[in-house]
């Protein structure tokens, strides 16, 4: 299934998004981030008979921004990333999605400012302890999937050659094939992997490792996608093409959200039917 992400449309409620999506001719729509609404389950389950809805990460928003990290070692942000993904579960479950998916953690706590951009360099945890922590948080958190029938899928991190410059080391967890691999051995079946291709190109390119062989060494975790692309040196969510180099890796079963930013909604269409036409031919 083809889904399209409301991740760049940061203005509004995603239930706002979803109904412009709608009426553009999208019907499977993954919800990710846009603004706080206090009634904004109510809306989305009006919205139900028409869309297919799935969740990603930081969805619903919470009244007040955090960046989730089941990494931490903050206790305010520890308990309030995992009430996140406990209600994000049940928002899951009222609107009829089997599937959610939320990002790696850090090796710090990152203001929200700072995605998606340079970070400046500070003390990191323990890449051992942190990775603990994080799949310990994760398997609780399966726990309660599994009891609502819904499968997660954790998502790669980026780095980009920037952030790799200012930390002279690798802050984020699940970048690289061993470390993804090392992870997903030690979560349960319910627990899978979400592959960012875009992050993929970049991360590759900063840690010069072969994506043919993150794509084939990981392959048994595989259940979704995100895609966009870039220039191989930031996750810029740009357009996609018949020609983009991730086509000859990707599953035809596997689930796929296309996170194209800063776009008309009709061109988004377009990039929807490209999506599902060589989807169709894989």
């Amino acid at each position: 299934m083809i889904f399209v992400s409301t991740g760049g449309v940061s203005k509004q409620p995603a239930w706002k998004t979803s109904e412009e999506l709608l009426n553009s001719g999208i019907k499977n729509i993954e919800l990710s981030a846009g603004l706080y609404d206090g009634d904004q389950l109510q809306k989305l389950k009006s919205q139900k008979k028409k869309i297919n809805f799935q969740l990603h990460n930081y969805f619903p928003p919470p009244p007040k921004p955090f960046v989730l990290n089941l990494a931490s070692q903050d206790n305010e942000i520890i308990k309030k990333s995992m009430d996140h993904l406990e209600k994000a579960l049940h928002y899951s479950a009222e609107l009829e999605c089997s599937n959610y998916s939320f990002h790696a953690g850090f090796l710090f706590d990152p203001c929200i400012t700072s995605l998606g951009k340079k970070i400046r360099k500070i003390k990191l945890f323990d890449r051992i302890e942190a990775k603990k922590n994080f799949i310990d948080r994760v398997n609780k958190i399966s726990d309660i999937a599994l009891k609502l029938g819904i499968n997660l899928q954790i998502e790669n991190n980026v780095i980009s050659l920037k952030n790799y410059q200012e930390f002279q080391s690798n802050p984020f967890l699940m970048v690289t094939i061993d470390e993804c691999k090392e992870i997903m051995l030690q979560t349960p079946s319910n627990v899978s992997l979400l592959v960012d291709v875009a992050h993929l190109k970049v991360s590759s390119n900063t840690l010069k490792f072969s994506t043919n062989n993150f794509f084939n060494e990981c392959y048994e975790w595989i259940t979704s996608y995100h895609l966009s692309d870039n220039n191989g040196k930031e996750d810029t969510n740009s357009e996609i093409s018949d020609q983009s180099w991730f086509w000859g890796f990707i599953k035809k079963e596997a689930v796929k959200t296309l996170e194209i930013y800063n776009m008309p909604f009709k061109k988004i269409y377009e990039q929807y039917i490209l999506t599902k036409n060589i989807n169709s031919k894989l």
